[in-house]
């Protein structure tokens, strides 16, 4: 079944200069349709019901979360040093691979065929979760719209299914060398799989594409921050590529966008070895958000004056709710009948592309609708995951006031403003498997709202 929307993620995002491809599925949901050898097609499935790789057993949302790494009591790795840019550059996982693919991506106006395709299983901790990512290349001198390749994921660490393609705009909207997201549907041998997130890949392909003249070293940490990026440079150190343009000076190129906006920060922020008692991570500031960086040292600590100037412009004109929940609306609207679609079982009670059947489906329609808006809700790794637009309005009022910001829009530091929660499932932001929860509050703090409601 096909949807139309008249909506273009243009208006938000501006005149940053997208792949074709990108431009063209704003408005339109195309479908991937892959067909592999049935060999293949069974060497797919057992590949992802054996894995026990990096990204740990399958996840199950009803169990307890097993003891996590990093040199933590019962952890599986060694300490961790923060300082060593090699600590966790970590290559993602051998996985079922096959170079015999073939496959057609229907448009609205248009079939494409390919008759030359590698597809492969993509992700690492994703491997863990019951629905799978895939990584697509085209070969053969020929190309999807100006692209080569292309990754489809589930993102199904995460509620909404909008924060990779959240954190793609935002960055195209910053002006800095990003990659760019979309949607599709994706059938694997006619066997629908579900709804994923269209991605962009750090490739030639982009690279050709893509020339940018911006301090994107100072416009990227800025947006870490108030993203609240922990599986980025800032913190984990990790999930970015450092390139250098001819003739330009090097830039910091992020992916894996999945854990930005307030989800599983308890798993990423913090020493090793230490417990985290402070879960308002929203109103951290940069120096309790990233691990020690000489880089930091040099761009941002010796004078920050600049790092500043750009991220209060970031938080008017970006991480700003006034100009963020619309963009937030209209994605949440165009996505429904497609969510809603990913979410209604088979007639032998299957969910599409859960084929990984060692795993458990962490979330359902409620826990999506809730944490695009106010709801924080328990992650599929067992952690706290803030409302999407509680994110932005907390990031925002903290940035507002730790940076001086005298023309922030008092609609939105108005502490009666109006953040709806759904109770049914909501958790605290204390909800963690990393760290223990504070102390039970006092009688005086049990009656006030512990991070939920307006402050």
């Amino acid at each position: 079944m096909k949807y139309y929307h008249c909506f273009s993620s243009n208006t938000f995002i501006g005149n940053y200069k997208r792949a074709e491809l990108f431009e063209k599925t704003d408005d339109f949901v195309p479908t991937f349709r892959v067909t592999l050898a049935q060999e293949d097609f069974d060497a797919l499935i057992l590949d992802v019901n054996t894995y026990e790789g990096p990204g740990g057993p399958p996840v199950n949302s009803n169990d307890p979360m097993p003891p996590p790494p990093g040199g933590i009591e019962g952890g599986g790795m060694p300490p961790i040093d923060f300082d060593d840019p090699n600590a966790f550059r970590v290559a993602e996982p051998d996985g079922f691979k096959t170079k015999n693919a073939k496959m057609t991506v229907e448009f609205d106006d248009e079939v494409k065929s390919f008759n030359k395709v590698t597809f492969s299983i993509g992700g690492s901790s994703s491997r863990a979760l019951s629905k799978q990512g895939f990584n697509i290349k085209i070969r053969g001198n020929n190309n999807l719209y100006g692209r080569t390749q292309i990754r489809l994921r589930p993102d199904f660490r995460e509620p909404t299914l909008l924060r990779t393609k959240l954190a793609c705009d935002i960055q195209n909207r910053m002006g800095v060398p990003s990659i760019s997201a979309n949607f599709a549907k994706l059938y694997i041998n006619d066997q629908f799989m579900g709804f994923y997130v269209l991605i962009d890949a750090f490739k030639l392909s982009w690279v050709e594409s893509v020339y940018g003249e911006k301090d994107s070293t100072s416009l990227i940490q800025s947006y870490e921050f108030l993203a609240g990026s922990w599986d980025h440079f800032l913190s984990y150190g990790h999930n970015f590529y450092l390139f250098k343009p001819k003739d330009g000076k090097w830039q910091f190129l992020l992916y894996d966008f999945d854990t930005e906006f307030g989800i599983d920060c308890s798993q990423g922020i913090g020493e090793p070895g230490t417990i985290t008692t402070d879960f308002n991570f929203s109103e951290y500031t940069l120096d309790q958000w990233h691990k020690p960086r000489h880089l930091i040292d040099v761009l941002i600590g010796q004078n920050s004056t600049r790092f500043d100037n750009i991220l209060r412009q970031q938080v008017k004109e970006v991480f700003n709710p006034e100009v963020v929940f619309p963009h937030i609306d209209e994605l949440k609207k165009f996505i429904k009948p497609y969510i809603i679609e990913d979410y209604t079982p088979d007639e032998n009670g299957k969910y599409p592309g859960r084929i990984n059947e060692r795993a458990s489906n962490p979330y359902n329609l409620t826990h999506w609708d809730a944490n695009i808006e106010f709801t924080t809700v328990k992650s599929a790794y067992h952690n706290a995951a803030y409302g999407l637009k509680m994110w932005f309005l907390r990031r925002y009022r903290s940035a507002c006031k730790q940076y001086n910001i005298d023309d922030c829009n008092e609609i939105y530091l108005d502490e009666n403003y109006e953040t709806p929660i759904d109770k049914s499932v909501e958790v605290p932001l204390s909800t963690s498997s990393r760290h223990a929860p504070p102390p039970p509050p006092s009688q005086n703090e049990n009656e006030q709202d512990q991070d939920q409601g307006p402050r």
